[in-house]
């Protein structure tokens, strides 16, 4: 479709409202709790393509040892994963150990992408 062309239900392919963190309907959502009732209510999760492929990356550059990382997203009537990203932690072959760093870094990072 050219410029000005209207798309079927006002939708425009480069910009979807999965993309926008609305953070009013974000704490409406969170605060009727649909999921406390229904423990099923979550039926699939929507993982944007960069987030996975962050994801594969940082688990193949761990070899045998086990990696720690966050995901970021919201919720929605699905779970959506919108980002993802590493801690630097030290890892031994059976555990990952999270130091004060990672936690500084987690939550800096946190509030940098909301």
């Amino acid at each position: 479709m050219g410029t000005g062309e209207q798309y079927p239900h006002g939708e425009t392919p480069h910009l979807s409202s999965g993309t926008i963190y609305d953070e009013t309907a974000l704490a409406k959502f969170q605060q009727g709790k649909p999921s406390a009732n229904d423990h099923h209510y979550f039926k699939s999760v929507k993982i944007f393509a960069l987030a996975l492929l962050k994801m594969v990356v940082y688990a193949q550059s761990g070899g045998s040892i086990e990696v720690m990382g966050l995901m970021q997203g919201k919720t929605d009537s699905d779970s959506i994963v919108m980002d993802a990203f590493t801690l630097h932690v030290v890892g031994t072959k059976i555990r990952v150990n999270a130091q004060a760093g990672a936690y500084e870094y987690m939550v800096d990072y946190s509030q940098t992408n909301k």
